[in-house]
């Protein structure tokens, strides 16, 4: 059996690291937990959520891992109603609807 209990990082590629850096703390309230030289002239930069968990590696595009593709990480939050209204305030982009836990819970059954 493996030995496996949680996840701790997801790659997301970024074209600006300095403004995804940016976006992830002053417009989502994560924490830079991670920026430091890494290899030949590169950087390597981890954000997190105020209340920890999995990071996102702020990565550069490779191959197939380029910006703007679907990640499939879901974002938790104690009020998605309030968070969606600041996110769309802040003239966030969203590309997926606001989706309310219940709902969620009940499709899965």
């Amino acid at each position: 059996m493996l030995q496996v209990t949680q996840v701790v990082r997801a790659d997301i590629p970024v074209s600006d690291r300095d403004e995804a850096i940016s976006f992830y703390t002053e417009k989502l309230g994560f924490t830079l937990v991670v920026d430091v030289p890494f290899g030949d002239a590169d950087r390597w930069t981890e954000v997190a959520p105020p209340e920890g968990g999995a990071t996102l590696a702020l990565v550069r595009p490779d191959g197939e891992l380029q910006p703007g593709r679907m990640t499939g990480i879901v974002l938790a939050s104690a009020d998605p109603r309030s968070d969606h209204a600041a996110l769309t305030s802040a003239e966030v982009e969203l590309r997926v609807k606001r989706h309310d836990r219940a709902s969620c819970e009940s499709a899965r059954r």
